[in-house]
């Protein structure tokens, strides 16, 4: 059964109780001899007030030195007359050419002070203890003091008697004090010193995941503080490595963030970014904890707005570009603490690179649209007008019809293409209506819709393919058909009469890749870059004269990207170009189009 810990106490404090009382009790045997110092000093009294009232009587004189010598030099109690400066003026005792000031002396300072005072103290002009009594007189107008003093040796020898004895009897006691207070500390100190050595331990080093073991104690108390230190230092522990968990999922997120983050201390140094800034090189390589954000940025239109926040402490949004192809949007938003303190600044940079591109896209195919359309409805506008002339024959009519219809086909087939691909980049991350079907099909399909084509020109079409027939993926039969065509169309339009024009296909590494080569004048190296994009040709003439609308590789791209494929260009030595087409056996795509 564990003691407690206030009855122990208890004890202890009674103990102390007895031992000074058993101090008190002897030191009161001094008390015995204090009649005799109330003797002595009434004596002392009375005889400095008769010769105070013997100096009014007869006045100071110079010869006042000699006068108490005679007077007073027999008896033992000694006189002694100082001015109010501390100077000595008559002794009964002792030259005063030999005695030093008195002002410092414990009874003179008393007496200036109380207009009495009386001390007991050793003597060092009589090199005795001495007990002194000085009064102060006005005499003609004058402060003096007069102080009688007496030897006391027989009641100092007997005191100091005493004293040994009280102090031999203190010193045991104290011996005996001293043990039993060492005894009672390392008894209650030591769990004391064991839980402060443990505890200091989890403050040193509180993400430890090093298990602490608190001891057990004897006494209750400390018993349950033990308990409770090791219960928090658990809580603690589980805190921190929640803390730390939660540290290092935000720091994952803030690092994995699309937007860059700058944040400012109200010093102006910057004292957080994420791999965005980094990315954008928007801070320089040098420690950045070392310089404010004025010589840490690499953008001076944010350091100009950032210095404005700073001054005005208002939220501010802007937008900078980092090069013709790289465009942010800044907020730049002031930190305030709950009491309205002025903190720091946090920028958030949003990369509207795409918006910006997407915008000048719009521009541009809004401007391409309206030029392709120009043509085919001038033509369109010339011929009807030219219908309403009654004096027209049938054939040049008929001419005209034929101009109507040519550029009404050319226009549809715009208006067709330019739908077809605003919903493919719109429709971009939606639903893509797969179907697990042999891509074969949809080649031969595409191939022969092309053999009357390739007749007029005389161009052969050699088809071989490698284990392919039994080969299916997920696809959208209908769109890879008409990347298929885009690119056969234009094979046979570029290329020459009496040609050959190439079908190959491979299944390589999960990937069907299809080759479609022709013999046509190729493309330069420097136009490959620009191939894909909308309304681009390469002959501008010969491509309208053909009814081209310069999107069909733009839609064959976009097409064989929705089904997770790619597209490339080569060129065909000696002429031509090979156009590759690759599409994964199995499909992870997820696109839609509706």
């Amino acid at each position: 059964m564990t003691k407690k810990v206030l009855p122990t106490f208890l004890v202890s404090l009674l103990s102390i109780v007895i031992l000074t009382i058993i101090s008190v009790l002897a030191l009161s045997l001094s008390s015995m001899y204090s009649f005799y110092y109330n003797q002595v000093a009434r004596e002392l009294v009375e005889k400095n007030n008769m010769i105070n009232q013997q100096l009014l009587l007869t006045h100071i004189t110079p010869q006042l030195d000699t006068q108490i010598k005679q007077l007073y030099g027999h008896i033992t109690t000694r006189i002694t007359i100082i001015n109010d400066q501390g100077v000595v003026l008559a002794d009964s005792h002792e030259p005063i050419e030999n005695m030093d000031n008195h002002a410092n002396r414990p009874e003179i300072q008393a007496a200036f002070s109380h207009n009495q005072g009386q001390v007991t103290r050793f003597s060092e002009t009589l090199q005795t203890h001495m007990m002194y009594h000085a009064k102060l007189s006005t005499i003609n107008d004058t402060v003096y003091i007069i102080r009688t003093s007496i030897q006391i040796e027989t009641i100092q020898e007997l005191l100091h008697r005493l004293k040994y004895k009280i102090l031999f009897l203190g010193l045991v006691l104290l011996v005996l004090c001293m043990g039993y207070t060492i005894w009672i500390t390392h008894k209650y100190l030591s769990p004391i010193h064991q839980l402060t050595h443990l505890a200091q331990t989890c403050t040193n080093s509180p993400s430890s995941q090093q298990k602490i073991l608190f001891p057990e104690f004897k006494i209750g108390e400390f018993n349950q503080l033990s308990h409770a230190f090791s219960l928090l230092t658990k809580k603690l522990q589980y805190q921190i490595k929640q803390s730390k968990k939660h540290e290092k999922k935000l720091h994952s997120i803030l690092q994995n963030l699309s937007d860059g983050i700058i944040v400012i201390s109200k010093k102006g140094f910057i004292s957080l970014y994420n791999n965005e800034i980094t990315r954008l090189k928007l801070i320089h390589t040098k420690p950045i904890k070392e310089h404010p954000y004025s010589q840490s940025l690499t953008n001076k239109d944010l350091i100009f707005h950032l210095n404005n926040v700073f001054e005005q402490q208002t939220a501010q949004e802007i937008d900078i570009s980092l090069s013709p192809y790289i465009h942010l949007q800044c907020a730049i938003t002031p930190l305030f603490s709950k009491q309205k303190k002025f903190e720091g600044i946090i920028v958030v940079m949003s990369n509207t690179t795409r918006l910006k591109t997407l915008e000048q896209n719009q521009k541009e195919f809004i401007g391409n649209v309206s030029h392709e359309l120009k043509t085919p409805i001038t033509l369109i506008q010339g011929s009807i007008e030219t219908l309403q002339d009654t004096s027209l024959t049938t054939t040049e009519r008929t001419d005209f019809f034929k101009i109507l219809s040519s550029n009404t086909n050319r226009m549809k087939t715009l208006i067709n293409n330019c739908l077809l691909l605003s919903k493919l980049e719109t429709h971009y991350i939606n639903h893509l209506d797969l179907k697990h079907t042999s891509l074969s099909h949809s080649l031969e399909i595409s191939i022969q819709a092309y053999v009357p084509l390739a007749s007029k020109k005389h161009i052969r079409i050699n088809y071989s393919q490698k284990e392919l027939q039994e080969t299916y993926c997920l696809q959208n039969t209908s769109l890879l058909q008409e990347a298929f065509n885009n690119v056969i169309e234009n094979a046979i339009k570029y290329s020459p009469n009496h040609s050959q024009l190439s079908i190959q296909t491979t299944i390589e590494n999960k990937h069907i890749s299809i080759a479609i080569s022709d013999q046509g004048p190729g493309i330069p190296d420097t136009e490959k870059k620009h191939i894909f994009n909308r309304f681009y040709r390469l002959n501008k003439a010969r491509s309208r004269q053909d009814g081209g609308s310069g999107l069909g590789l733009a839609i064959t791209k976009h097409i064989v990207t929705c089904h997770s494929g790619h597209i490339r260009i080569t060129n065909n030595m000696p002429t031509g170009c090979v156009v590759t087409i690759e599409i994964p056996t199995k499909n992870k795509s997820n696109i839609s189009l509706t």
